[in-house]
């Protein structure tokens, strides 16, 4: 079988959860089943081709579509998992109608998290960045329409999620409290089409539970640098608070993770005189999870939370707020993390002190994180993908 994941992004490990999710599925097809994986993304990169891909492509510009039709053939592809760009399956599927592939949806938001996006602020960068004056001019005319455009954003959004879900042969989303508001959100009445495929952990192999006692006083994030929805501003503010208390005196906060708000985040630290933070940039994570003892997340949404599960496996005790539906199905209050109520920063600087001073219980509470990662070990989740596609041949 031949596998296309169509992505807006170049596929790299250090791009973001999508793209991590992406490599584990096509390692795992290639290595356990011998299938053949192919890349196709709108935005490039400086970056290596991932080893689990035949091959890569570019499809940015105006001839995306026909570029994706001749990809398709060249490579005999069977099935084209498109993920998140719901704009393009409907183009998509019309110009394959006559060809043998299928078409699955893989989504990797909170439905209709979408509404967010499109802020004045992104416009604003959007036009400091321009890269010539024809297109700073155009940017600029953007940025002075920006209203009507975004209210026209937020109207065909929903009718999107309701084509791409009559044009797909399956819709994959990561957790089944994800179905309800996508139907809600896409005016979807029927339920037949969706399969809930969690993400997979990044790494393929866990920490020793013996060097959870060699960990070190560090707290960790691993992130995009973007408010509002990772609200990493909200992470030094409660880093700020906590290093108020002798509890934390030794301890010391990384942020992995690069992004627009590096320059604002740089600035906050400063004026609120945070000590112990450190913004690392863009870097592999892993040895970062191996020394560190705890994890904060603040985000305000995630699909699915894959640092989370990263941060389990290799034995870093999660803390994050109850903000969106899959975090359930990741963290178990008191067993193998700690879940905040939504924007109760008061309860969550004081369970960070908590774990930071109670080390018996914050190393087992590690144990017990590293358990619970197993459930979505990559050779389970490439399973159930496996078994989808198949399910789609059979029914074909």
């Amino acid at each position: 079988m031949n596998v296309l994941f169509l992505t807006s992004f170049k596929v790299s490990p250090t791009q973001g959860g999508t793209e991590r999710a992406t490599i584990s599925v096509a390692t795992g097809l290639r290595e356990i089943y011998g299938w053949h994986c192919f890349s196709a993304y709108i935005v490039d990169a400086a970056t290596a081709r991932a080893e689990c891909f035949d091959a890569e492509y570019c499809v940015g510009g105006k001839g995306r579509l026909n570029a994706l039709r001749d990809i398709i053939v060249d490579n005999d592809v069977d099935f084209v998992v498109v993920q998140g760009i719901f704009e393009l399956v409907k183009p998509l599927r019309a110009m394959t109608r006559d060809l043998k592939c299928m078409t699955v949806v893989a989504h990797h938001f909170q439905p209709g998290w979408e509404t967010h996006f499109m802020t004045f602020d992104d416009y604003v960068g959007q036009w400091k960045k321009s890269p010539d004056p024809l297109r700073w001019c155009k940017r600029g005319v953007d940025l002075l329409l920006y209203s009507i455009l975004r209210a026209r954003y937020l109207h065909k959004l929903p009718a999107e999620y309701h084509e791409a879900y009559a044009c797909a042969d399956a819709v994959v989303l990561l957790s089944k409290n994800h179905v309800r508001p996508f139907m809600q959100f896409g005016h979807i009445d029927d339920e037949r089409k969706f399969h809930v495929i969690p993400n997979s952990l990044s790494f393929p192999t866990f920490l020793p539970k013996e060097k959870i006692n060699n960990k070190k006083n560090v707290a960790l994030i691993v992130s995009r640098l973007d408010d509002p929805p990772k609200r990493i501003s909200l992470a030094i503010k409660i880093w700020n608070a906590v290093k108020q208390h002798k509890e934390a005196e030794d301890w010391k906060l990384n942020i992995v993770g690069h992004g627009p708000y590096m320059h604002a985040y740089q600035q906050l630290i400063k004026k609120l005189g945070t000590p112990d933070v450190y913004l690392l940039g863009r870097q592999a994570p892993n040895r970062f999870y191996e020394e560190s003892s705890i994890f904060m997340m603040t985000s305000k949404s995630e699909g699915w939370g894959l640092t989370v599960t990263e941060a389990q496996q290799m034995g870093v005790v999660p803390i994050a707020f109850n903000s969106y539906a899959s975090l359930c199905d990741i963290i178990t209050d008191g067993d193998n993390g700690l879940v905040i109520p939504e924007c109760d920063a008061a309860q969550y600087v004081e369970k960070l002190l908590w774990l930071m001073s109670h080390v018996p219980e914050r190393r087992r509470l590690a144990a017990q994180a590293i358990d619970s990662a197993h459930r979505y070990e990559n050779s389970k989740i490439v399973e159930l993908w496996h078994a989808l596609f198949k399910q789609l041949k059979d029914e074909k």
